[in-house]
C-alpha cells in the first residue's frame, strides 16, 4: 500500500485523491488490517500533500487529530507537513494545537495555551528522551494544571533517561509541591 500511495501522489488527479481519502476512512477488518497501519496512513497523507488538492484537507486533518498513542508522532508529523503543502493555515484552535505539536514548535504551543495540552501530553508517551523532555518543559510553560499527573508519572521514570531537573521545573511552574 505504501508504494501505491507514493505512485498516486506523483500521478495526482481527482480519482487519486478520492481513492486516497477512501483509504484513510477505511476501518480495519479481518483481511485488511493494513488500513490501520500507521505507515500506510503516513504514506497516504504524504501523497495527498504531494497532489496538493485542497479538497483533501479535511481528511488530512482527521489523521492529524487521531489520538492513537502507538502512532501519534509518525502519522501526525506526516499530516502536518501535508497540510503545509495543501496551503492550510493554522489559527487559534484545537487543530492548530495538534499541528504545532506535530511540528515540535513549542513556542507556538505555548501561545495557544490550554488548547495545546492534549497534543503535547500525548508526546510524553512517544519514544525519545529529548522529545519527552521538550514536551514536559512545554507543559510547564502552558500553565495547565492537568499536566501535573502525567508529569509526575514521567518523573518516576526520569532516572532511566535523564531530564529529571527539567520535569521538576515544569512541575514547579504548575504549582506542584511533591
Amino acid at each position: 500500500r505504501v508504494p501505491a500511495a507514493a505512485v498516486l501522489g506523483r500521478i495526482g488527479g481527482e480519482r487519486a485523491v478520492r481513492f486516497l481519502i477512501e483509504l484513510l476512512s477505511e476501518k480495519p477488518q479481518p483481511g485488511n488490517e493494513h488500513y490501520a497501519n500507521w505507515n500506510t496512513r503516513a504514506a497516504v497523507v504524504t501523497a495527498l500533500g504531494e497532489i496538493g488538492d485542497p479538497t483533501a484537507t479535511d481528511a488530512v486533518i482527521s489523521v492529524l487529530l487521531r489520538k492513537s498513542p502507538s502512532d501519534f508522532l509518525k502519522t501526525q508529523y506526516a499530516a502536518a507537513h501535508a497540510l503545509d503543502k495543501l496551503g492550510w493555515e493554522p489559527g487559534v484552535d484545537r487543530v492548530s494545537a495538534f499541528y504545532w505539536a506535530a511540528k515540535f514548535k513549542w513556542e507556538k504551543c505555548v501561545e495557544l495555551g490550554s488548547l495545546a495540552f492534549e497534543p503535547v501530553v500525548l508526546l510524553l508517551d512517544e519514544p525519545g528522551q529529548d522529545l519527552k523532555i521538550d514536551a514536559a518543559v512545554c507543559l510547564g510553560q502552558l500553565g495547565d494544571r492537568r499536566a501535573i499527573k502525567p508529569l509526575v508519572k514521567l518523573r518516576k521514570t526520569a532516572g532511566a533517561f535523564g531530564g529529571g531537573e527539567d520535569i521538576d521545573e515544569a512541575l514547579r511552574k504548575l504549582g506542584w509541591k511533591g
